[in-house]
């Protein structure tokens, strides 16, 4: 049996502690055997969407070998952490973590501040969601923060981004623990559509497109997403929609900031990249995301990531 101790703190974001827990209740159902504990310095906790955690367990002194404690998110504020219960709350980890080295000690998003709070982020490599990684940078001059990357690993301390990468992080734990099929069917029984590896990051290209009001490139952006293996031409797109070819380059570059062709391709070489990672050989990959040939696929990663794709595993791209 593997305990998992949640560290709720005042603030707390529901999501950012449901998807790490829901991930290893959903293993348990696959038979691991973790168990789950909700702790707190205060018996109960206003979290920051308005719902109140109440009978949350004192944390206790003495924690067996090899648990985990995570230190889950609350909402970000220049003050975070700094109140009397997270103050006692970094001492009591602070502690554990000098005592006992087989512990891991997880911080979900903003929870890597109270993790840096508590002396340990010291000498390890972090991350934590996009929108705070230089705040973080600024309050931890001794760890080295990682920007853009879904999670990182660094000896026995475990560090996120948001609520989606607690999952990816939390799949890693139960594979790591239990076995690589376990952990693809935990994925699948959360609905998630891929596990994504540390190094991934954390916006992908289909969602930084996103940011722009135009309804007809965002459906033009969902049929690609949908169609970007098969041959799709300006031509047969433009057509689809009504407008000239013209109309949709110009429009469609305006709102992206990229041509339908280099769209395509990012698209292409994002599901390529995962598929690699996942085992799958480059030239199966290449077809599968709709190259004709292998050497297609070489082409565009070398001019992408300076790189080759054969080399995914040695580098992380």
């Amino acid at each position: 049996m593997i305990n998992i101790y949640f560290l709720i703190s005042s603030n707390v974001h529901l999501l950012d502690l449901a998807s790490s827990c829901q991930t290893f209740d959903e293993a348990n159902k696959l038979g691991c055997n973790y168990k789950l504990h909700y702790i707190s310095f205060s018996k109960s906790i206003s979290s920051h969407q308005g719902l109140y955690l109440t009978n949350l367990t004192y944390p206790p002194t003495n924690i067996i070998n090899e648990s985990i404690i995570i230190a889950c998110a609350s909402g970000y504020e220049p003050d975070i952490y700094s109140d009397e219960v997270s103050q006692q709350t970094a001492n009591w980890l602070r502690s554990h973590y000098i005592k006992n080295k087989s512990l891991v000690f997880m911080g979900i998003c903003t929870g890597a501040f109270l993790l840096g709070k508590a002396g340990i982020l010291n000498g390890h490599k972090c991350t934590t969601h996009h929108s705070y990684i230089n705040k973080l940078s600024e309050q931890f001059s001794e760890t080295e923060v990682l920007k853009d990357i879904m999670f990182v690993k660094s000896g026995n301390v475990y560090t996120s981004a948001g609520v989606t990468a607690a999952i990816d992080l939390s799949l890693d734990i139960v594979e790591k623990h239990y076995s690589t099929q376990i952990s693809i069917a935990v994925a699948r029984d959360l609905l998630v559509h891929r596990r994504r590896m540390s190094s991934d990051p954390q916006i992908s290209n289909h969602i930084i497109s996103r940011n722009h009001i135009s309804p007809l490139i965002h459906s033009i952006e969902d049929y690609i997403s949908i169609h970007f293996k098969t041959e799709l031409t300006v031509t047969e797109i433009a057509k689809m929609n009504n407008i000239s070819i013209r109309h949709l380059q110009r429009n469609f570059k305006e709102c992206t900031g990229s041509t339908i062709s280099d769209y395509i391709n990012k698209m292409k070489l994002e599901e390529a990249r995962h598929l690699i990672k996942e085992g799958i050989s480059v030239v199966n990959a290449a077809y599968e995301v709709g190259f004709k040939q292998a050497s297609s696929l070489r082409k565009l990663w070398k001019k992408h990531y300076n790189s080759l794709p054969s080399e995914i595993k040695k580098k992380k791209v």
